[in-house]
């Protein structure tokens, strides 16, 4: 459903569709939260919400999505703090949160992320110094991908 008009909030019954691998509303027109139920899609391994106008925290439930492979909140209005508890999707390969507003430091549990070969957290408003634990990820992402921030 990605790039078309689609306006409103992403609907929180989406969280009730347990068998849904995918969600790609990108570039579209839609507004508000990201629903907390959306960590109870314990299938979902794509979830591109990215170039949209979503506002507020990323729930810390998405966290609980083992099977996440890559994760695109990308050009939104999102803010807070990254969640921490994306460090449990053990799977990610890919995050891009790419101009947003995210505050704070950058959480030392993203270089905790075994799988991950892509990560994208420019443009936003982030302070402090670079976690340490992002030189575990220099070590993993093949010579061509050293790009990381």
């Amino acid at each position: 459903m990605s790039n078309n008009k689609i306006t409103g909030r992403i609907p929180s019954d989406l969280g009730n569709a347990a068998k849904f691998c995918v969600i790609d509303l990108s570039k579209n027109l839609m507004v508000g939260e990201i629903p907390k139920e959306l960590g109870k899609l314990k299938l979902l391994f794509n979830l591109k919400l990215n170039n949209n106008s979503l506002s507020g925290k990323v729930p810390t439930e998405l966290g609980m999505l083992s099977e996440l492979k890559e994760v695109d909140l990308s050009t939104n209005n999102l803010s807070g703090p990254i969640p921490e508890q994306l460090e449990q999707c053990s799977k990610l390969l890919k995050l891009n949160l790419r101009n947003n507003r995210f505050r704070g430091n950058v959480p030392h549990q993203i270089g905790n992320l075994q799988s991950l070969e892509n990560l994208d957290i420019s443009e936003n408003v982030l302070t402090g110094q670079l976690p340490l634990e992002l030189g575990h990820l220099i070590r993993r992402f093949p010579p061509c991908q050293q790009s990381i921030l």
